[in-house]
């Protein structure tokens, strides 16, 4: 019985160390492992030509939205180019329509028509140039005009409707015949083109763009043109007083976008007559050298009577009016002047009131 026991653990020591010679010598095997030919997907994977959707995805021209990330800098304020027209930025804030076209004058160009504003919508076949949509130049009644073709297409906030991108409601110089407060527009976000009231109140302002035709040779530069400029005080030449009210920020780029700035607190100061206390050199102390309530602001600056006869402005304004100053201690407001009083004070940059620029 040991000596069959003993065979057959030599027998299935053998077996074993045959079985493990076989399995261990994968020398041989290496090249059915080695996937360096078979998992090379370099070619088969390779899907840049096919993949290459260059000409396919290319809407350069349907979309032309080459000018939409673009801001107009320097002297050209209508640096993006349309249809045979160059158009400016679209206005960094809401305004009244009387306001717009005065601001688009001062710039240099004017207030579209509702046919040029049209010129911008795409990819809404309906309202777009030659839509069935028939609100034009030469047919502005709501009751002739209007049709279910001016309604525009799917509401869609991405900008698709728009040759620059935008998303809003704009202007255009085209006012409705039959209704003399409303004028013609064009919602971007739809491709809808309507008709809103022309009320100067803040509920009915809108966005608009400004347009100048390409052969006038003019880049829009209104720095030197008299008509932006035309009250000469104190050594400074002011623009008119804004006809509606803005904000801070607002009024900020504004002023830049006629060709000017927003003056200081010490330059604003210099309108102010007929009021010894905060007049250039009164006993007021915000200057542009003292910006601090804490430290600036006293008594003397709340001015003299009230009194709405215009005799506290030089240019006869009797209206809140912002400067650049902002308070030193405190920068979400800044100073401005009240001319019905001829007072000096602080306000927050988010309240809406007149503007005058100075360059």
């Amino acid at each position: 019985m040991r000596k069959v026991l003993i065979s057959l653990l030599f027998v299935f020591l053998f077996v074993l160390g045959s079985c493990g010679g076989d399995d261990g010598n994968t020398g041989d095997t290496g090249d059915t492992g080695n996937t360096g030919d078979t998992g090379n997907t370099g070619d088969t994977g390779n899907t840049g030509d096919t993949g290459n959707t260059g000409d396919t995805g290319n809407t350069g021209d349907t979309g032309n939205t080459g000018d939409s990330g673009a801001t107009c800098t320097g002297s050209d304020k209508f640096c993006h180019s349309h249809d045979g027209l160059n158009w400016s930025d679209k206005v960094s804030y809401l305004i009244g329509w009387d306001e717009a076209r005065t601001y688009c004058e001062n710039l240099g160009g004017r207030l579209p028509t509702i046919s040029e504003l049209r010129t911008l919508i795409h990819n809404c076949p309906g309202t777009e140039t030659d839509g069935k949509c028939e609100v034009a130049d030469d047919c502005l009644s709501y009751d002739d005009c209007w049709d279910d073709a001016c309604k525009g297409c799917i509401k869609d906030k991405s900008g698709k409707y728009s040759v620059f991108g935008d998303t809003d409601w704009f202007y255009s110089s085209s006012d409705q015949p039959d209704f003399f407060e409303d004028v013609w527009g064009v919602d971007f976000s739809s491709g809808r083109v309507g008709s809103k009231e022309n009320e100067e109140d803040f509920y009915y302002y809108n966005n608009i763009r400004c347009v100048k035709s390409e052969n006038t040779g003019d880049t829009g530069n209104t720095g030197d043109s008299v008509n932006n400029f035309p009250n000469e005080h104190g050594g400074l030449n002011w623009s008119n007083a804004s006809s509606n009210e803005m904000q801070w920020d607002e009024a900020i780029t504004y002023c830049d976008y006629i060709g000017g700035r927003l003056p200081t607190i010490s330059e604003l100061r210099t309108l102010i007559q007929h009021c010894p206390e905060t007049e250039t050199g009164g006993e007021c102390g915000v200057t542009d050298s003292c910006l601090s309530v804490g430290d600036c602001e006293n008594v003397d600056c709340g001015g003299c009577n009230y009194d709405s006869s215009l005799k506290h402005s030089v240019f006869g304004d009797t209206h809140w009016f912002w400067s650049s100053s902002e308070r030193s201690d405190y920068t979400s407001y800044a100073w401005c002047v009240y001319f019905e009083r001829g007072s000096v004070h602080d306000d927050k940059k988010a309240d809406r009131i007149k503007v005058r620029c100075v360059k």
